[in-house]
Formats: C-alpha cells, structure tokens, sequence
C-alpha cells in the first residue's frame, strides 16, 4: 500500500527572552528562541536532526506520520537545533513541541 507525503512548512515566533539584573526582569533582543510544533495528532516517524545541529530555512527536521501519511516538518529559520522533545514512535497531540533551536543573527549591514 502506498503512503502518501504531504509536506508542511512551521513558522517560528520572535519572542524577546526575559532576563534578570539585580531583581529587575527586562527583555533583550538575544537571538529569538524558535520551537516547531505538531500540527495534527501524530506518532513521530523520524527524527532527522539532533541537538548541537546547525540547519538551515527549510531544512526537514522531523517526519509525522498520521492515517498512513507522512508528514514533514522544516525549519522555519536558519539556526541551531537546541532540544529534540520526542524520540521515534512517541505519539503527539497537535501543538506538541517537537524540536526547538536559536535562529542565527542576521549580519549587520555596513
């Protein structure tokens, strides 16, 4: 029986990263933290990065696999992979963190 390969691409959020001086919680522009979530309800399938990896925008990070499709998720933006949440054949529920990473710097213009 064929599967069927349906592709999908995660947009990551740029959230500014609390940080504490002497008691008082600011927010800084540190690089933005980004997370790829499930979108269904899934059992992973693979996992194709691991932490320390560098990836680029629409690298494939990890497969899902729900009613006999597969379904591949990218990175959103060029980074570093930071975690990997979840280990082949965990079932997810849609909005599961899957992997998160720290997008790189853009270089700054002259």
């Amino acid at each position: 029986m064929a599967t069927s390969r349906r592709s999908t691409s995660v947009t990551a959020s740029t959230t500014p990263i609390p940080t504490s001086t002497d008691g008082i919680t600011a927010a800084t522009s540190a690089p933005a933290a980004a997370r790829v979530t499930a979108p269904i309800p899934a059992r992973v399938a693979r996992i194709l990065v691991a932490p320390g990896a560098v990836v680029r925008r629409g690298a494939p990070l990890v497969v899902l696999e729900a009613m006999k499709m597969e379904l591949t998720l990218f990175a959103p933006a060029d980074g570093t992979v930071a975690t990997v949440r979840h280990q082949v054949d965990d079932m997810v529920e849609e909005g599961t963190q899957l992997v998160t990473f720290v997008q790189a710097h853009s270089p700054a213009l002259p």
